[in-house]
């Protein structure tokens, strides 16, 4: 009896270790499984997103990365037009994009299984329809699709997409890709967005680790 009690702690403290070397292998304070996001542009996806989803009390976002942490330094796994879903360093990714914020599900010690989960996407082609179970991704939607509780609820719920503008008129980069696919502006079909994941309940922003460690 005495044997299998100290058995079960010695597999505690083993299993205490692992998790803390998976969400501090970064060394910037960033856990596998944060999320990076990008403040939105002025022009072009960008604009048509912030117009569309933006909340004017809040900072607008127009993409959002998964974190992964390893001993060769922090990468980010997203869903782009250029390159779908793809993974490179956080420092090629803080090189190619603007102001970066960075956001943490709180409550969970899922970010490890995260990661995993986006990996199995890599090589899909970005979602242009921007529709659910294509096997095609946007950023958000790929977030969406890894981000579940040990018990298989998602984190993030879809909510009616909005590619309207504040006065209910289709922005023309919307009008002008959907066009070009010979589809409907997917108005109102259950989906994703940045600014939306943002704002979900039990997702804080962190301080930016960079401008702490002047990196």
């Amino acid at each position: 009896m005495r044997s299998n009690r100290t058995f079960r702690i010695l597999l505690s403290l083993f299993v205490a270790m692992v998790l803390t070397t998976l969400f501090t292998a970064c060394g910037d304070g960033l856990h596998n499984g944060d999320l990076v996001f990008v403040c939105a542009d002025t022009t072009g996806m960008d604009a048509a997103i912030s117009e569309a989803t933006a909340d004017d009390n809040a900072v607008n976002y127009s993409h959002v990365g998964i974190i992964e942490c390893t001993k060769e330094g922090a990468f980010v796994i997203d869903a782009t037009p250029k390159y779908g879903v793809s993974r490179h360093s956080l420092r090629e990714f803080r090189a190619e994009n603007g102001e970066l914020h960075y956001y943490r599900v709180k409550g969970y010690n899922n970010g490890n299984e995260w990661v995993v989960n986006a990996k199995r996407y890599m090589g899909r082609p970005y979602d242009f329809y921007f529709l659910p179970d294509n096997d095609k991704f946007y950023c958000s939607e790929l977030v969406e699709k890894c981000y579940v509780a040990s018990d298989g609820t998602p984190i993030f719920n879809p909510q009616p997409m909005n590619f309207q503008s504040p006065d209910g008129t289709i922005p023309e980069y919307w009008v002008n890709l959907f066009d070009s696919l010979g589809v409907e502006v997917p108005q109102g079909v259950p989906g994703t967005n940045p600014n939306d994941l943002a704002k979900t309940a039990g997702v804080e922003r962190l301080d930016d680790p960079f401008k702490r460690t002047g990196k």
